[in-house]
């Protein structure tokens, strides 16, 4: 029983952790764009053929098809993952079932395509999975004790050098705050976001901490920011409440940019001073009918989502943000419950002057292109027929639409090539390479995930 409780908490841990269902923003680091001698080394994650386990091995940039001479890595059933700053290495934590427990650490060194494997397990997901400046420690963020039905009061930060045999638990966070993301800062320090779920005090934080003795160098509380998934109702189909806000790193600058509320706000946290030097309503200059856009979709039982959730990202020149958002709701009348899904748009936020434009298109994700010329969308992962998924191709500097296509199919993009011609994204099982100028897919291939790791040589 207790097992069972245990597991069952570690998933709705994952489902919290997975709120938004986006990836992590881009933090603003060097990218190929900027450095001639950058390369590419583009994985193939395909299921292995055996239960849930999946397995990774490198593909050709442009056809995807298998690089002779490399022998497939396993990864388990999932996995969180770590490039080095150099992208010579890939740590993973491979967990080899769904309910997060035994997760096995592996570090594969990428250009002799061999792994070595931690003699520790992790129990439970990992958060802000990254590696220091140098290449040669990890850090993570972990559940530190747990409560009864097996969720974590309180998290720490862990640390391991590559040639540890154990990890080291170095700083503690207070009870009940849940982290989100974890980066490196230009200048080494370790940057942590979250919220803290203390119905007292709730609200996003933002921590900095040096990485060799795991003090807290600064605290940030973000008390304006809606941050947050609840269950709302009893019985058999409850109401899950969620605000996602979207964060986006500048680690140059060693700024956060954080973006929510209604009217939309941005909230810029200098980390390196430790305080927020901005926090100011976002001027668009659109009228609100040319930007928000009503889409209508049926909704599933137990599953109805009320709240808001926005994702963002950072130009490579940290000087402008663009920012996708969408706010659920749940309509009620004579015939039940319908699901409402509202989006916003696609805002374009200068950063010196916090003013914006909106382009009135529905989209989820967003991915640049390392030089900032190019922007690839992601349309709405729920609908019906053509009124869900499909792709935006945009010009990011005049923002405006170049091309649509793929209507009716949920996309997620990935990356782009260091020259910006050829971008990469996933369906639910196929991955594909789409040519930017003849805005057609050039090959395609059964896979759940790419892996684009860029590498300075």
């Amino acid at each position: 029983m207790t097992h069972n409780l245990q597991r069952i908490g570690w998933l709705v841990m994952a489902l919290l952790f997975a709120a938004g269902c986006a990836p992590p923003s881009r933090a603003n680091a060097p990218s190929a764009g900027e450095d001639s001698t950058a390369v590419q080394k583009v994985i193939l994650v395909q299921p292995a053929g055996e239960e849930e386990e999946l397995k990774l091995k490198p593909v050709d940039p442009l056809t995807l098809e298998d690089l002779p001479g490399y022998k497939p890595l396993r990864a388990g059933a999932h996995f969180d993952r770590a490039v080095s700053p150099d992208g010579e290495k890939l740590a993973l934590v491979a967990w080899p079932t769904s309910d997060f427990e035994e997760g096995v650490l592996r570090i594969i060194d990428l250009k002799e395509w061999k792994e070595r494997t931690a003699d520790f397990t992790l129990d439970g997901p990992v958060k802000g999975f990254v590696f220091a400046s140098d290449g040669k420690t990890l850090y993570w963020l972990a559940p530190a004790e747990q409560d009864s039905p097996g969720l974590p009061e309180e998290f720490g930060l862990y640390r391991f050098g590559l040639n540890d045999r154990k990890p080291a638990r170095i700083a503690r966070f207070p009870r009940f705050f849940e982290p989100r993301e974890m980066v490196i800062l230009s200048g080494g320090n370790l940057a942590v976001y979250g919220a803290t779920k203390d119905e007292g005090n709730k609200g996003g934080r933002a921590y900095t901490i040096d990485p060799m003795s795991g003090n807290i160098r600064s605290q940030v509380s973000l008390e304006e920011i809606k941050d947050e998934t609840v269950l709302r109702g009893q019985g058999d189909s409850p109401v899950i409440e969620s605000h996602t806000p979207a964060i986006a790193w500048d680690l140059r600058k060693e700024m956060l940019y954080i973006v929510g509320g209604e009217p939309e706000r941005v909230i810029q946290v200098d980390l390196g001073q430790g305080e927020a030097v901005r926090n100011q309503a976002v001027r668009y200059r659109s009228p609100l009918w040319e930007r928000i856009f009503h889409r209508l979709f049926p909704g599933a039982e137990a599953k109805w989502m009320t709240g808001t959730f926005r994702h963002a990202q950072l130009s490579p020149d940290g000087r402008r943000l663009f920012v996708t958002g969408r706010k659920d709701g749940v309509a009620e009348d004579s015939g039940g419950r319908t699901q409402k899904g509202e989006y916003s748009g696609l805002g374009v936020i200068d950063l010196e002057t916090f003013e914006g434009r909106r382009l009135d298109l529905d989209a989820e994700m967003i991915q640049l292109s390392s030089d900032g010329r190019r922007m690839l969308l992601a349309g709405p992962w729920s609908g019906e027929g053509e009124a869900k998924g499909g792709l935006v191709m945009a010009d990011a500097e005049r923002i405006r639409v170049l091309g649509r296509l793929g209507s009716g199919v949920n996309f997620q993009p990935v990356g782009f090539s260091p020259d910006g011609r050829h971008a990469y994204v996933t369906t639910e099982r196929t991955v594909k390479v789409l040519d930017w100028e003849t805005r057609r897919f050039l090959t395609g291939r059964d896979g759940v995930e790419l892996l684009i790791i860029e590498q300075r040589r």
